[in-house]
């Protein structure tokens, strides 16, 4: 099974895709930029994952920029084992940095390999799709696909974890606002199976300033959405994990002060050979407060004016 990982790696090369050093990646896209942790690093945090998620890049000094993602990755549980960070899986192969992308002077996508030496392989691909100065909106997509090597039948738990933090406008030339990203955030599950979740933030006086959604597919076999510490804890605390359900967390007033996260999780069975791939959508888009706040009023004239020709 392992030459059929290699002749996966050689097809990622043929269509564009370049190896490049283990570290952190930046992908970008407009006036969006994305870091992404792969192994063996320890920048941010550590672990392989998304480590930032900025929007708004490269405007004019009196425009705001704003970060939106604290922490974002994998768990995987095989067996009746606890769940671990993926990059803990035995064996790597990439990373593999698309350049051939629209829009984007140092790549929009980055795939990687994990587990490359064991029963168990899980393969993630990032893709920014930035959006431009002034609309402060951004989208992530990421894929991750978990393959069965061995010649047995795997059962694997496997978990997303999404830690945002729409709130927090970075301090530049210009900014005079500075939010702090882990006070006013509620998360709720838009549908019965909890595969669209959305989060936005709140000024004191529950005006929401920024929202985003996040759509996975397949849908999960369990979510969680709670306090971000309680989460990430019970995700390492070497012990198999079933999220609890919770699918509403937050305080719509403005008075919340703990720092939101939500996590999905999916039970697969996979033959030998067999893989299974999960799709995440993270779409964030301005409510017309956030143009009111960083000072951008006109702008949202213009944008109203613009779609009302259309």
């Amino acid at each position: 099974m392992k030459s059929r990982i290699a002749k996966t790696c050689a097809a990622l090369a043929v269509t564009g895709l370049a190896a490049t050093a283990f570290g952190q990646v930046t992908l970008d896209d407009l006036a969006s930029t994305a870091k992404i942790n792969l192994p063996g690093i320890t920048t941010d945090g550590g672990r392989a994952g998304l480590a930032s998620l900025q929007r708004n890049v490269g405007g004019a000094a009196t425009v705001d920029e704003l970060e939106d993602v604290i922490q974002q990755w994998y768990w995987i549980g095989i067996g009746n084992a606890a769940e671990q960070s993926i990059d803990n899986l035995v064996g790597t192969v990439g990373p593999m940095v698309s350049t051939t992308s629209f829009n984007s002077s140092g790549g929009n996508r980055v795939r990687a390999m994990y587990g490359t030496g064991g029963d168990v392989a899980v393969r993630v691909q990032y893709e920014l799709s930035g959006g431009s100065v002034g609309s402060f909106k951004n989208q992530m997509t990421r894929i991750a696909t978990i393959m069965n090597n061995s010649n047995s039948t795997q059962s694997v738990r496997f978990y997303s974890y999404s830690n945002l933090a729409l709130t927090n406008i970075l301090a530049g030339p210009g900014s005079t606002i500075g939010f702090d990203p882990n006070t006013d955030e509620t998360a709720v599950a838009l549908n019965a199976s909890g595969s669209r979740i959305r989060q936005f933030d709140y000024l004191p006086g529950s005006v929401v300033v920024s929202d985003s959604t996040t759509i996975a597919n397949p849908k999960p076999t369990a979510i969680q959405i709670g306090d971000a510490s309680t989460l990430l804890a019970a995700l390492n605390d070497g012990s198999p994990t079933t999220l609890d359900g919770t699918n509403d967390f937050g305080d719509p007033q403005g008075i919340q002060t703990d720092e939101v996260a939500f996590a999905y999780q999916w039970n697969i069975d996979l033959a030998p050979g067999e893989s299974f791939a999960i799709a995440e959508d993270l779409l964030i888009t301005p409510e017309p407060s956030t143009f009111i706040v960083l000072g951008g009023s006109a702008m949202l004239l213009a944008l109203r004016r613009k779609t009302r020709r259309s």
